[in-house]
């Protein structure tokens, strides 16, 4: 017998059935677009971690940041206006903790801007050329020697250091502690500080392409030409942070005035501050006078700082907005 199969359905069954399926085309729909949001979140995850990994190596740098200069910075603030008792157990208010600011601190204090502004500046006519013309230098033996040189001072103590030049400076005066002025703390600060002024400068002076020197000599352009509009501009960022480290390590200098200025008068700020917070040991008066020293000269190198490198660059920003606009206007108006 031949069996017929009948394959017309009531509509409501074909209805039924392409609900169905469209149910089912829909959850597989919702699979795969789960599925591939999953894969592309994995994906856009992994590529933040792989974009962040600069900002994911600065934390120990975050880290060290907060520990040894914000915490300290708060502290020496916190100490600056609170009351303490002195070793007789009397309580102290807040302006005995600023009656340290008299005009002999002052007078330390302006001994020690200018001072350590001049032995930047020999640091500076020292260290720039020396940094120069051992980065053009082609023989790499004598390279190396010239930067162990450089760097040897700093494995050394500095006490070494002192004592050395002190001894130099009295075989040359025939006497002992001959030293006696403002310019043997100058040489010894130039003599201490000179090679954190060379490494950077010498560092930025490696990098720079040599075709940059050679187009301004194939221009017809002199030495000193080329030497002030190229080389200068492009180390421009290695010579600020070599000033700045050897301005704050001479102006903040304990044991350099000490040692080599044997005049009583000759004493820098650094000194001062040394002195008030080894008698703050014993004294939380000292402590606190140690510390509004340390916040009024923080003060002072920040305005320094303010009035050097940040506002000319505001002013050059303003004054380069300012061109653009008016350029802009220009050709707005002739079109």
């Amino acid at each position: 017998m031949n069996k017929q199969f009948n394959f017309n359905f009531a509509p409501s069954k074909l209805s039924d059935i392409n609900k169905k399926n469209e149910t089912v085309f829909f959850l597989k729909e919702v699979k795969v677009i789960k599925k591939n949001n999953r894969k592309h979140y994995k994906q856009t995850l992994f590529d933040k971690l792989k974009m962040n990994k600069a900002l994911i190596l600065t934390i120990p740098y975050f880290l060290v940041t907060i520990f040894l200069l914000i915490i300290p910075l708060v502290s020496i603030i916190v100490k600056t206006f609170i009351n303490n008792t002195d070793s007789t157990g009397v309580t102290t208010n807040i302006i005995d903790n600023w009656s340290v600011i008299t005009p002999t601190i002052g007078m330390k204090i302006f001994n020690s801007l200018w001072i350590a502004a001049v032995a930047t500046i020999f640091c500076l006519i020292i260290g720039y050329p020396f940094a120069y013309f051992l980065s053009i230098g082609k023989s790499k033996f004598l390279k190396a020697i010239a930067i162990a040189l450089i760097t040897s001072p700093i494995w050394m103590s500095m006490l070494v250091k002192l004592i050395g030049i002190k001894t130099f400076f009295d075989v040359v005066n025939g006497e002992i502690n001959s030293t006696h002025g403002h310019i043997f703390t100058i040489l010894g600060l130039v003599y201490i500080n000179l090679p954190l002024m060379i490494l950077p400068i010498y560092t930025s002076l490696s990098t720079m392409p040599k075709n940059l020197v050679n187009a301004s000599y194939d221009l017809g352009r002199g030495f000193f030409y080329t030497f002030f509009h190229i080389v200068i501009p492009y180390t421009k960022n290695a010579l600020i942070s070599g000033v700045w480290i050897v301005y704050l390590a001479a102006f903040t200098s304990v044991v350099v005035s000490g040692f080599l200025n044997n005049d009583n008068a000759g004493g820098l700020i650094g000194g001062e501050i040394f002195a008030q917070g080894q008698d703050g040991i014993s004294s939380g008066v000292q402590l606190s006078r140690s510390s509004t020293i340390t916040l009024v000269i923080s003060l002072i190198l920040l305005g320094i700082y303010l009035i050097i490198v940040i506002i000319p660059k505001i002013v050059q920003l303003i004054y380069y907005k300012r061109k653009n606009l008016k350029k802009g206007v220009k050709n707005n108006e002739t079109d």
